[in-house]
């Protein structure tokens, strides 16, 4: 029975492919998936909120995800920026690195800058390394300077001058003289967004944000008036990189932060349903329509890291979720290249026209056209029978585009494309682990999005990960993961020294000034901050380097000996080695404090094993291809029909509104206490 006392609570993900909808009071859950609207997110968010039946004055909480900055900075369809830089660096972001994302291409030519050299101005300020004033930028130079930006009538402007994360005195004059003279401009200055070390970094992630600003201001905006005009009373929260929640006011001040909001909801989900389950170290698996977004969760923590690129060597320098994605998804086209090779991706068919299985005007084939060739999905039950899949447009897109090349069946060719998108996805799984010095062996694979449970069993296998679990809910877990995040505001503070030159005190002091200084941002947005937590980081590294490793502290036992130690020990794990100290010495690059604000998050509750040991009812029968196997009869089940403790003995399909998952031969999947499919991968003797 459903506790009408409980909070309702509502979370929505927009993804490329698919928008997911979850109202959930106490463990009831009513779900909702529709096709995305690439041109209008705002559309299916509202369409999925409206579509769930509910009077929006009665709703505690909406939670959202959301592409919107993500899509404006790949596509260009950011606001027209300027950039004020100091004189003399005019040129940080068209230098970028040296790095180049095809070293054997001599034809690669790296993306266009993020702005036009023209729309770069040089403000007449330098400070030192340590801060200090080497050249004073006087009011008057500043105004003179805004004048000249607004006569170009810009929509943003960011504002990074050498050294601003030390002394913000010059970016200060800069923003106060630059919203004066440009009102109705977003305006955004580096010490505001990004107070670290790393020029081109800082630059970057300064200009993007200023960049996405507008759009992501004005679409929490509308998204938030709008529900306020259904009756919706409180406000609407987005989920951040970094996996918790952000108010509007923060959200319009650091839009930059909602870039990858979808896949760290994501892995808070897989994070939350591992621990449950039993499981401190897991591997989320999420799978939508476009990508493959890996995270890692090792000791119930979901793993976190400081940057990630939207481009090749476009970076975004903010606290994140560390997921790694690749593209590959149920709409990833494959093709064959100039060497009659198959490939998969990175291209995807998207919401429009989508596969061609859709009937939408899709010409090439994709992952879900091979699975629907193969028979693992139903063509009359996608979506729960919502959505109809055409599968003779599918097979002859499969004996076009791909067969008749390549001199295979259509059937062949289908299986060709799930086996190349399988071992990418294998290559991706093994930069999250075994690269870092991870053992595969010692997670469980947690299957989300629409389709990572119809791949994830079979890439576990070949893994040699020895459990998989499938949520009730993978389709929509990010949506779901969003029910379960709290609020979290972080902030840096780059200090650059040797540990042997840094008293105690020094950390510490800087540590508590951090702490304090996101208390006082959360009590400014409004937010209760009695029962923050506060969490501490610091970036260290070998001095010479580039790479910091993120050693997590606590303010009372920060010394400068104990994080040597620790960066030792996790360098060692990670690299599998040390250098002497009288080779390089280590030193301390940047402290981070975050404060977590607990929410009314969803937490999952354990039911009774009334069916403990029962075979799973079978709904029907069908045809299904497997690659070693050829065409096999396999029972199909019906997640709704489930109970706890009953089990499916693979070759089996489960079927359900969101997902399907496919169990191989030899698999065995259990329902455990809290409805998840727990897949043992091994083959059986």
């Amino acid at each position: 029975m459903t506790d009408t006392t409980a909070p309702l609570r509502i979370g929505v993900d927009i993804g490329g492919t698919f928008t997911d909808v979850v109202m959930m009071r106490g463990n009831a859950l009513v779900r909702h998936k529709l096709p995305s609207t690439p041109h209008d997110p705002s559309v299916a968010f509202l369409d999925g909120i409206d579509g769930l039946g509910v009077s929006l004055a009665d709703v505690d909480l909406v939670a959202h995800s959301t592409t919107v900055a993500t899509n404006a900075a790949i596509t260009g369809g950011g606001a027209r920026t300027l950039l004020v830089t100091t004189e003399g660096f005019r040129d940080t972001l068209l230098m970028r690195r040296t790095n180049r994302a095809d070293q054997f291409n001599l034809w690669w030519k790296p993306p266009a800058p993020l702005i036009e050299r023209r729309h770069i101005f040089e403000a007449p300020e330098r400070l030192d390394a340590h801060g200090n004033v080497r050249r004073a930028l006087e009011p008057a130079q500043a105004e003179a300077l805004a004048a000249q930006l607004a006569e170009l009538q810009p929509e943003a402007v960011a504002i990074v001058f050498l050294h601003a994360f030390v002394n913000p005195e010059h970016e200060l004059t800069m923003l106060q003289a630059v919203r004066a003279a440009c009102p109705d401009a977003y305006v955004c200055a580096s010490h505001e967004v990004l107070s670290e070390i790393l020029e081109y970094e800082r630059t970057s992630t300064t200009v993007l944000n200023a960049m996405v600003g507008p759009v992501v201001r004005g679409y929490v905006a509308r998204a938030g008036a709008a529900l306020s005009d259904r009756g919706y009373a409180g406000d609407l929260l987005i989920s951040s990189s970094s996996g918790g929640m952000m108010t509007p006011e923060v959200t319009a001040a650091l839009p930059a932060k909602t870039m990858m909001s979808g896949p760290a909801a994501g892995v808070v989900a897989a994070s939350s349903v591992a621990r449950a389950a039993g499981f401190d170290h897991a591997i989320s698996f999420e799978m939508g329509g476009t990508s493959l977004d890996v995270g890692l969760i090792e000791d119930g923590e979901v793993r976190r890291g400081q940057a990630w690129n939207v481009a090749f060597e476009t970076p975004v320098r903010l606290p994140v979720v560390d997921v790694s994605s690749i593209g590959t998804g149920g709409g990833t086209i494959a093709w064959i290249d100039r060497g009659g090779g198959l490939r998969s991706g990175p291209l995807s068919a998207g919401a429009d026209p989508g596969p061609v299985c859709y009937g939408r005007g899709g010409t090439q084939p994709t992952n879900t056209d091979a699975q629907v060739v193969l028979g693992r999905l139903d063509p009359e039950r996608f979506l729960g029978g919502g959505m109809r899949l055409d599968l003779d447009l599918a097979v002859e897109a499969m004996r076009t585009s791909l067969a008749e090349p390549l001199g295979l069946s259509p059937v062949e060719a289908a299986a060709g494309v799930l086996t190349v998108a399988e071992n990418s996805m294998v290559e991706a799984l093994r930069l999250s682990t075994v690269h870092r010095g991870r053992d595969p062996r010692d997670f469980v694979l947690v299957a989300g999005g629409g389709a990572g449970p119809l791949f994830a069993p079979g890439v576990a296998r070949l893994m040699n990960i020895p459990t998989v679990i499938v949520p009730p809910w993978p389709g929509l877990a990010s949506a779901v993961g969003l029910l379960m995040m709290e609020i979290r505001h972080e902030t840096s503070r780059s200090l650059l020294a040797p540990l042997r030159e840094l008293k105690d005190s020094q950390i510490v002091g800087a540590l508590r000034a951090l702490g304090d200084q996101v208390v006082e941002e959360l009590e400014q947005d409004g937010v209760d901050v009695a029962t923050a937590t506060l969490t501490y980081e610091a970036e260290v590294r070998y001095f010479g380097t580039s790479h910091a490793l993120t050693i997590p502290l606590e303010e009372s036992g920060a010394s400068a000996e104990a994080l040597r130690t620790r960066f030792l020990e996790q360098h060692e794990r990670e690299y599998g080695y040390t250098v002497p100290p009288e080779v390089a010495e280590v030193e301390l690059a940047t402290l981070r404090a975050a404060a977590v604000v607990a929410t009314d998050s969803l937490e999952l509750e354990a039911q009774p094993l009334t069916h403990e040991g029962e075979a799973a009812p079978v709904s029907a029968r069908r045809e299904v291809y497997y690659a070693d196997s050829g065409w096999v009869e396999v029972p199909v089940h019906d997640r709704d029909a489930l109970r706890g403790g009953m089990v499916v003995t693979g070759p089996a399909i489960v079927e359900q509104t969101d997902t399907t998952t496919v169990l191989l031969a030899g698999m065995r999947a259990t329902v455990d206490a809290y409805g998840n499919l727990i897949i043992d991968v091994s083959v059986e003797d």
